[in-house]
């Protein structure tokens, strides 16, 4: 074999070498967590995201503005530690005011003043306002005085964001309703509107 042909077959043989050789290395298992704004892989299928495209479709910055456009999914935990029976309501929103739209009523009763409650999770798709706002409030209908210590685990996509730990119910006069008291436990009363970032 002489040098021009052996030059001709080496010229062949390298571009097959990269087409062949360079193949993307995609495990099924691998998928996709979108943090501070980027997509970084995450091992053993464990990821938000499917894919990198499925990623940064919803990940960073999208058409320079100021918000981020995603899927969101709050979910909370509320832990409630109490000798007294109580109702507890939940609502949540993404106006400060927390309109009732998303109400729900928790009842901690009997052998179960104190126990863990967790409200319906929410789920939205679109802009982010940056942050988003839960009230609960405790109603006392027994006229019970006591306190409870509440401690409330907020997640964003499955990821803890937030611990608030409050402390409602009444050391003396209860309110005919339950509502208010006399004497609070604390400088929260019985009612907390709280915001957390997204």
């Amino acid at each position: 074999m002489t040098f021009p042909e052996m030059k001709k077959l080496l010229l062949l043989f390298i571009p097959l070498v990269f087409f062949f050789g360079c193949e993307e290395d995609e495990s099924e298992n691998t998928s996709y967590n979108c943090i501070d704004n980027d997509c970084f892989s995450a091992d053993g299928g464990s990821g938000q995201y499917a894919t990198l495209d499925d990623c940064l479709s919803v990940c960073g910055d999208n058409n320079g503005d100021s918000g981020n456009s995603g899927q969101w999914e709050f979910c909370w935990e509320v832990n409630v530690s109490s000798d007294f029976e109580a109702k507890y309501y939940w609502s949540h929103s993404s106006d400060s005011n927390v309109p009732g739209s998303s109400d729900q009523t928790f009842y901690l009763t009997g052998g179960n003043t104190s126990a863990s409650f967790t409200p319906n999770c929410y789920s939205y798709i679109g802009w982010s306002w940056g942050q988003w706002f839960y009230k609960l409030q405790l109603v006392n209908e027994n006229g019970e005085n006591g306190c409870a210590n509440i401690e409330v685990l907020t997640y964003v996509n499955g990821e803890l964001i937030q611990n608030d730990n409050m402390i409602f119910g009444c050391f003396s006069g209860v309110s005919a309703n339950g509502l208010s008291c006399d004497d609070y436990c604390s400088t929260y009363g019985n009612e907390l509107i709280i915001s957390f970032p997204y």
